[in-house]
């Protein structure tokens, strides 16, 4: 079945058939309700997926307390009552989606099966840590190893993600399923309301996305990557918690292009490994503007973004043009976050 499904996600990207993200994270996969196999799917929720939901996050009547001896701590987050689903696979690799940052799921539970073999791919393990809802949300929990046709079964809500992919490719099948019923209840409303955004962490489940204080304390080596819980580990070790050793610095100057190959409202980018820095450049009215290609949003390429006046910007927004109306503005291509070229400050 596994070997199946990937088979027919990559007949269908190459027809074509495929061309929706996903999800709002990653860009290479399939959604499998638009290729057909909604009603697969619709079944195997009904049949299989929402009864092991209630047995594991199902309310108090369905939930387990007790599986080989041990007790798996979960809470009511309505696995009794799941009604819909999106079903999707994703696909890892180096030059491609090379890992997920810690993140929550959209969605009440999630199921999330392998469907590659291991052999196929080095690291890419899944780091899964607390609550979103409580006070330990950013401390480790435990490191999963994907394995074809084994299935990960977790709340939405609890912060994981992939660590980087070093070489191959390595494939999912996810599920994320709803349960509108348990979303009107006072419990859900109270645990959204609660959320923790910040507190105690371990380096390896930090987020660039969502902590505010990820630059400061992820060394700088590490910023935008998703290093292994080895290598992150190794680095506290090494240098102690939330400090970092600065290399020697020096100034140079780095051809990025000719003048005249950059044209008017385009980018370019150069990426400096060892410093681990990506600069873009880009050409606006005929001025020249250079700022970090990375989006503070979820790293996505500035270069890669379309370019135009923040008066057009803001006026599109229904406000007034401001006196700097000539100022470029670029969009990141991912989640249309914008930025201004001159100041570099979000727009």
């Amino acid at each position: 079945f596994c070997k199946l499904i990937h088979e027919e996600v990559r007949h269908c990207r190459a027809a074509g058939l495929a061309d929706r993200a996903p999800n709002g994270m990653n860009n290479y996969g399939a959604v499998l309700n638009d290729i057909g196999l909604r009603p697969l799917f619709d079944k195997l929720l009904e049949e299989v997926f929402q009864p092991l939901g209630a047995r594991l996050f199902g309310d108090e009547g369905d939930r387990v307390t007790n599986i080989n001896g041990v007790d798996p701590v979960t809470e009511n987050w309505g696995g009794s009552t799941l009604d819909r689903h999106h079903t999707f696979v994703v696909e890892y690799k180096p030059d491609g989606d090379k890992h997920l940052d810690m993140h929550i799921d959209a969605c009440d539970v999630t199921f999330n099966f392998g469907i590659t073999t291991p052999d196929n791919f080095e690291g890419s393990d899944l780091t899964f840590c607390g609550m979103f809802h409580h006070a330990d949300h950013r401390k480790h929990q435990f490191t999963y190893r994907h394995s074809r046709g084994r299935c990960v079964v977790h709340s939405g809500k609890r912060r994981h993600g992939a660590r980087d992919i070093e070489k191959g490719e390595r494939s999912s099948l996810v599920m994320w399923t709803h349960s509108e019923s348990f979303r009107g209840t006072n419990t859900y409303r109270d645990r959204v309301r609660t959320m923790v955004l910040d507190g105690e962490f371990d380096k390896v489940c930090l987020s660039y996305t969502h902590d505010d204080d990820y630059l400061k304390v992820m060394p700088k080596k590490h910023h935008f990557h998703m290093k292994s819980k080895r290598e992150v580990d190794a680095e506290g070790q090494e240098f102690g918690a939330g400090t970092e050793q600065s290399a020697p610095t020096e100034r140079r100057w780095v051809r990025i292009c000719a003048n005249d190959e950059l044209l008017e409202g385009a980018g370019k980018m150069v990426s400096f490994e060892r410093e681990n820095e990506q600069v873009a450049v880009f050409r606006h009215r005929g001025q020249l503007y250079a700022m970090d290609n990375r989006c503070a949003h979820m790293g996505g390429s500035l270069c890669e973004g379309d370019i135009e006046d923040l008066g057009a910007h803001v006026e599109r927004e229904g406000d007034p043009p401001p006196e700097n109306w000539k100022d470029g503005v670029v969009r990141c291509p991912r989640h249309g976050m914008c930025f201004n070229l001159r100041t570099g400050e979000r727009s």
